[in-house]
């Protein structure tokens, strides 16, 4: 994993995460808290209200803060 600058699609702000560059990635905002999935060097995807789990095919709504524990229990932490 390394650790990258990205800039959070909800509201701009520039913090360093570890990414991993072979998968896609949850992270949360600690500015705004808001969600969102980076995949390799560029793509960003915003995740907004109400939350939907980004696993194709799920369609869960899961409460913002249990996003990640959905994704470990339901999907064994897998986002493809």
């Amino acid at each position: 994993m390394k650790l990258l600058p990205i800039d959070c699609p909800h509201c701009g702000v520039s913090r360093r995460f570890h990414i991993s560059h072979d998968e896609r990635n949850l992270r949360q905002c600690p500015a705004c808290t808001s969600w969102f999935i980076f995949s390799g060097s560029t793509e960003i995807e915003a995740l907004v209200e109400p939350i939907t789990c980004p696993v194709d095919g799920c369609g869960a709504t899961p409460d913002r803060d249990a996003l990640p524990a959905h994704i470990i229990d339901e999907h064994d932490g897998n986002l493809d």
